[in-house]
Parts: structure tokens; sequence; C-alpha cells
């Protein structure tokens, strides 16, 4: 690591943060809670493991994508990616066999489910209010345009003086009739 440039350091990080967080949540639909997911928030061994295995999958990508399937740094990160992911596992059905703890998963399970649910129904909700609040301001909108506004044309005219005709009025001079 001390061999290492600032900005190499901050791209490594950049690269976990990338594996270790989920996409932006505002893009992506709700999902429920899987039971690796659940067991992952009650035990922080388990969460470990799981980081870990994400992080040596994403190093093997990388070096399978620099140097190709057949380089044998490459063949290591997928022997510690395989590690981890055992080890990952392994902890997991551990966790599996307990009967409380697997109660508690369920229960977490169920709780983000209804969450999700609740999510979506309220996100149906919240489009057909702005479906039926746009509905309603085009049907003012018609309802405005259909009538007719003779009394505010005529006192607009009034106001500023504008004749409705405007030159095309029929001129009673009686010189102009007598010659």
């Amino acid at each position: 690591m001390q061999g290492q440039s600032l900005n190499q350091i901050m791209n490594d990080m950049v690269a976990r943060l990338d594996v270790l967080r989920p996409d932006d949540p505002s893009q992506r639909s709700p999902q429920p809670l899987s039971e690796l997911e659940a067991f992952m928030q009650m035990d922080t061994l388990l969460a470990n493991l799981n980081k870990q295995y994400l992080e040596a999958k994403q190093q093997r990508k990388e070096l399978v994508a620099l140097n190709g399937a057949d380089d044998a740094m490459a063949e290591v990160a997928m022997d510690m990616e395989d590690s981890a992911w055992c080890a990952m596992q392994t902890r997991y059905l551990e966790l599996r066999q307990e009967r409380e703890l697997m109660e508690k998963a369920q229960r977490l399970m169920r709780e983000a489910e209804e969450a999700v649910e609740a999510e979506i129904k309220r996100d149906k909700e919240k489009e057909f209010n702005n479906y039926v609040y746009w509905t309603k301001t085009l049907q003012r909108i018609r309802e405005k345009n259909k009538t007719p506004k003779i009394f505010e044309w005529a006192f607009l005219m009034l106001i500023f003086k504008i004749e409705p005709f405007g030159n095309h009025r029929p001129s009673f001079n009686r010189l102009a009739m007598a010659a």
C-alpha cells in the first residue's frame, strides 16, 4: 500500500464501495429481503464474510479483464473467491440450523415483504393521484376555453379604447354624403 499513489488508493476505495453499496434506490424497484440478507442483518460475521466474498469476486473480475482467465493471478483470485464463498455458505448453514435465528429471519423477511407491498401501494396511489390531478386540471382548462368571454373582451375594449371594428366603421359624415 505504501507504493500506491493517493489516486490509486481512492480508485480502489471507490471500487470497493461500488461492490458493497447497492445501486441508487430511487432507480431500482423495491425487492423483498432474502433469507441470506435477513441473516446478514442479524449476524455480523456472515455480513463480513459476504463482504469479503464480494470483494474477492470483484478482484477476480478485474484480474480476468486485465490479464485473461489463464493468468496465474486470475486463478489465485478464483480460488480466493471460491474460498470466501464457501466460508460464507458454511456460516449461513450454521445460522439456518438455529431455530430461533431462523424464526427471526423469517419474521424479518415477512416484515420486509409487507414494507415492499406498502411502498408499491403508496407508489400506485401517488401515481393515481397525479393522474386525477392532471385530468382535473385539463378539464378545468377545457371548461375555461369553452365559456365565451364576451363581457371580459368588451370590458377590455372599453378600458383600452379599442374600436371593435377597427377602421371599417361606416362614415356618417353628411358633408361627404352630399358631395
